[in-house]
C-alpha cells in the first residue's frame, strides 16, 4: 500500500521519475508474486500512474517468484542478447551475492534459467522467453 512505499522511501523518487521522464511504456515486476518488494513497486507505481494527466502503457513481467500472470506478450531471444542480459542482472549487485550465497548460481543464472524454462515450455527449445501481462491499470 502507499503507506508501505512512503515508509520505504520509494513513493517520492518514484512520483520523480514520472514526472521528468514522462514514460510511454514501463516494465514492473508482477504485483502477483511471493517477493513483497515486487508487491509493493507494482502497487506503488500503479497507484502514482492513475494520477498522471497520460496512462503509459504498463508491462507487468513473468520472474521465478511469479505467482500467476496473464501471458499477453512474449518476448523470445537468442543466446546474444540473453548475454547482454546477463550482464545487466550482475549489475543488481546485493541480489547476484544473495543468489551466489543462498542458491549457488548467480542472479543471472536464476534469472536466465527461468527463461530459458518458459521458451521450453512455449515451443523454443533454443531460445529464452520473456513473458509479460499488460496491466489495465484499474
Amino acid at each position: 500500500n502507499a503507506c508501505l512505499a512512503s515508509e520505504s522511501g520509494i513513493l517520492e523518487p518514484i512520483r520523480a521519475i514520472l514526472a521528468v521522464f514522462q514514460p510511454d511504456l514501463l516494465f514492473l515486476p508482477h504485483g502477483n508474486d511471493s517477493n513483497p518488494d515486487h508487491q509493493i513497486v507494482c502497487r506503488t507505481v500503479l497507484e502514482l500512474i492513475r494520477q498522471l494527466p497520460y496512462q503509459p502503457s504498463v508491462f507487468l513481467n513473468a520472474d521465478p517468484k511469479t505467482v500467476g500472470l496473464r501471458p499477453d506478450f512474449m518476448t523470445v531471444f537468442d543466446e546474444q542478447e540473453a548475454e547482454w542480459k546477463a550482464e545487466l542482472l550482475r549489475f543488481h549487485a546485493s541480489q547476484h551475492r544473495r543468489n551466489l550465497r543462498t542458491r549457488g548460481i548467480g542472479f543471472d543464472q536464476r534469472i536466465l534459467a527461468n527463461n530459458r524454462e518458459l521458451a521450453f515450455r512455449a515451443g523454443f527449445p533454443d531460445a529464452y522467453l520473456e513473458l509479460f501481462e499488460q496491466s489495465t491499470l484499474r
